[in-house]
């Protein structure tokens, strides 16, 4: 029985040409459809216009038709909608931590939709609760509930988000992204909750990803999406195993892949980094006496050659970030590092600068390490300001150009803002910025993690050819093993803030010797 119909939808905002057009699809009682396209492609606005949480009437719908249950959602009154998104459908979104009020505990968060929708007291709102917290695996689930969000981890407030969307017991269930952000390990996790709880309480779910491994494993038919229509669609076998349209078939090949840039067999080590450890205090007594220390890196030894690739892979909290850190003296550190044959171990002032210009950092997220005041080539040209005074403005033009180039874009960007790209071309320009000083090692630290399959497997080989290119040297930071298998020589692999395991690829991947390495090749392969 067909419980969400979809016809002919299409979303404008303003006077713009709409960016969903003519999409339909239906999903029956405790199916899972997978919407599935790159970032832009209309997913999200095409699961927020079945919720009919646009803002409206800023956005409207030119055609369509959204059913649920044989009603009409669009244009329906306020009660008619308050009573489908509290008691029939809810959404789950990418990024718990924006989704949750960081003033709120969990309790109150899980709590609230019970009381407004139910009518609930709050005492059997409570119970209830508690009994949500333990149905989607949330440890210690009482005594979590007076806990804020910033006291859980990502995979721990994805729970949560899960929780406060099955309340209500809905029909159905919208995941928009919400696995993408978090690691392997804890995705794996967070896919079993989901296909546990659909057959244990017969919810549908609309699963929206750009993840085609996570679509394999989670949903039954699939919709594929291009700018704004549906090109594809059918069973997930026949799809993703026989595409038929160019565009699904690109996305099927997009998967990172290849082998890594050897490095020489005579090459020297460029860091050498020996017992590095680095410790915070979480907790003093009123006389400033450390009560409570958490060992982020903890005796570490690690090396990277000239002009290779090393690959440092475990779960968030692993410590990873904070020994990148530690090796560009970013991070106060005990221990000894040796750079290119000197120990900088206590290297400080003017002597530590003139080292920045051969070792540079790439991060995470683009949009937030790039100044959104600043133009692409003034945000290039930082380094070069700061580095080498000697320059002339042709020269540095010059230099500007050259980096724009290597990465794969044009010299017509450089008097735009970084708002006016996509993810995968701020992460472009955030290489470019560290690659104008022409550094002999780049420290990327996850990268690729928040791009789309496509740009992902874009990136890889962008980094690869630089590596031949220039002879540069990578410290690749990453819980995604595919990633680290298409880039990485040699692999150090970490765990509460020690090196368990460490290998070359492909040894490390073909033998893994230790349980934690096999559990993050189990959670990255076995879709």
């Amino acid at each position: 029985m067909t419980l969400l119909s979809v016809q002919n939808l299409s979303v404008r905002f303003g006077p713009n040409p709409p960016v969903v057009d003519g999409v339909s699809f239906q999903i029956a009682k405790g199916e899972t459809l997978a919407l599935v396209g790159e970032s832009g492609s209309g997913k999200s606005v095409t699961a927020l216009s079945i919720m009919q949480l646009l803002d409206y009437p800023y956005a409207s719908h030119p055609s369509g038709s959204i059913k649920f249950n044989g009603r009409e959602l669009i244009g329906a009154s306020e009660y008619v909608l308050r009573d489908f998104r509290g008691n029939r459908a809810a959404m789950i979104f990418q990024e718990p931590m924006t989704s949750l009020n960081p003033l709120h505990t969990i309790e109150k968060q899980v709590a609230e939709t019970m009381i407004l929708h139910a009518g609930m007291t709050k005492d059997d709102a409570t119970e209830q609760v508690k009994e949500l917290l333990e149905l989607v695996g949330l440890r210690d689930a009482d005594r979590r509930l007076n806990a804020l969000p910033h006291e859980l981890s990502g995979g721990e407030r994805q729970r949560v988000m899960i929780a406060m969307a099955l309340a209500n017991k809905p029909d159905l269930l919208i995941a928009d992204e919400p696995t993408t952000a978090l690691d392997v390990t804890v995705q794996a996790q967070i896919l079993n909750l989901l296909s546990s709880l659909q057959k244990k309480l017969g919810l549908a779910v609309l699963f929206i990803s750009h993840d085609l491994d996570v679509v394999a494993r989670v949903a039954s038919r699939v919709c594929v999406m291009k700018d704004g229509r549906i090109v594809e669609s059918g069973s997930s076998e026949t799809v993703l195993k026989n595409p038929s349209h160019a565009y699904t078939k690109m996305l099927v090949a997009s998967k990172p892949s290849g082998i890594p840039v050897g490095s020489a067999k005579n090459a020297s080590d460029l860091v050498r980094a020996e017992n590095v450890k680095v410790s915070f205090v979480l907790k003093k007594t009123f006389f400033g006496q450390a009560l409570s220390v958490l060992n982020a890196v903890d005796g570490v030894d690690l090396k990277i050659k000239e002009g290779q690739a090393v690959g440092l892979v475990g779960e968030s909290g692993s410590g990873k970030s904070t020994l990148g850190f530690s090796l560009l003296k970013l991070q106060k550190a005990g221990g000894k590092i040796i750079f290119n044959g000197t120990d900088i171990t206590g290297l400080k002032g003017e002597k530590l600068r003139r080292l920045r210009t051969q070792m540079q950092i790439v991060f995470q997220d683009p949009y937030s390490s790039l100044s959104p005041r600043l133009t692409v080539e003034q945000i290039i040209a930082e380094g070069l300001n700061v580095h080498r005074r000697d320059l002339t403005a042709d020269q540095k033009k010059a230099l500007i150009e050259q980096a724009v180039k290597d990465v794969g874009l044009s010299t017509d960007i450089l008097n735009r803002y970084p708002n006016m790209f996509s993810g995968g071309q701020r992460q472009r320009i955030a290489l470019a910025r560290a690659l104008v000083l022409k550094p002999r090692l780049i420290v990327l630290d996850e990268p690729t993690s928040a791009l789309d399959v496509t740009v992902q497997a874009q990136m890889i080989e962008l980094l690869k050819n630089l590596q031949k290119q220039y002879k540069m040297a990578y410290l690749f930071i990453s819980h995604d093993m595919r990633v680290v298998k298409a880039l990485a020589e040699y692999i150090y692999v970490m765990k509460d803030g020690r090196i368990v395991e460490s290998g070359k690829n492909p040894d490390l991947f073909e033998t893994p010797q230790q349980p934690y390495t096999r559990q993050l090749m189990a959670a990255a392969f076995d879709f």
